[in-house]
C-alpha cells in the first residue's frame, strides 16, 4: 500500500478488504467477496465490530467470534507504534500472526540502553499495562487506515467507529457472566506480558 495515497484502499481492494472482512462472512468466496462489496442485503460488513484485522492469523471462527478476538499481529503492530515508538513496531513479525505472541513489555529499548525520552505510554501512567480504551483506541485507528478516508471521521461510508471503540472498551469492563470476564481479563495479561 502506499502511505501517501488511501484511495485504493477499503473493500474494494483485495489485501485491505480481505483484512476488513467480517468474520461472518468468507473472503475467499469470490461470489461473497462481490456481494460484500456490493453492498447487498444480507451482505453488510458496516455493521460488524469483527473485522478479520483484528484476529490472530486474521482467520476468526464465525462459531467462536471470541476465540482469537484482538489478537492479531497488526494490531499489535498498531498500538506499539502508539504507545511505545514506530520502532518498536517494526520489530515485530510481517507477515501472518504467530496468535500466541503477547506484545513485548511497553517500554523497551531495542539497545539495551536507558530511553533518552519518555514513550507515550509512560506520558499517560499505563505502568506497563494495557488498558481496554488503550486497545480500542488502537483498534480504530487500525481499522480506520485500511479504509479510504483522507480525515477522520467518527462514521466513515457507514460504519461507526464510536461504536467500534465503545465495543472494544465494553468487551473487556462489561464482558457478561463469569467465563466472559475471566476470558476478558486473560486477554488484557495476555495484552500486558
Amino acid at each position: 500500500l502506499d502511505p501517501s495515497c488511501r484511495k485504493n484502499r477499503g473493500i474494494q481492494h483485495d489485501v485491505t478488504g480481505r483484512l476488513l472482512c467480517p468474520a461472518e462472512f468468507d473472503w475467499s468466496d469470490i461470489v461473497t467477496r462481490a456481494k460484500l462489496r456490493a453492498g447487498e442485503e444480507n451482505f453488510d460488513w458496516l455493521c460488524s465490530f469483527h473485522s478479520r484485522c483484528f484476529y490472530a492469523n486474521y482467520n476468526p471462527d464465525a462459531d467462536q467470534l471470541e476465540l482469537g478476538y484482538l489478537k492479531s499481529a497488526l494490531l499489535v503492530r498498531v498500538f506499539k507504534a502508539m504507545f511505545t515508538s514506530p520502532s518498536s513496531a517494526k520489530n515485530l513479525p510481517n507477515d501472518e500472526d504467530d496468535g500466541n505472541m503477547p506484545p513485548a513489555q511497553l517500554q523497551k529499548t531495542s539497545s539495551g540502553k536507558k530511553a533518552l525520552r519518555r514513550n507515550v505510554a509512560s506520558k499517560v501512567h499505563l505502568n506497563n499495562k494495557c488498558t481496554s480504551r488503550s486497545i480500542a483506541y488502537a483498534a480504530v485507528q487500525l481499522h480506520f487506515n485500511l479504509q479510504t478516508a483522507t480525515s477522520w471521521a467518527a462514521i466513515y461510508g457507514g460504519f461507526d467507529y464510536r461504536g467500534l471503540y465503545n465495543y472494544v472498551v465494553d468487551f473487556f469492563d462489561d464482558a457478561p457472566g463469569p467465563e466472559a470476564k475471566k476470558r476478558s481479563k486473560d486477554l488484557l495479561d495476555w495484552w500486558s506480558k
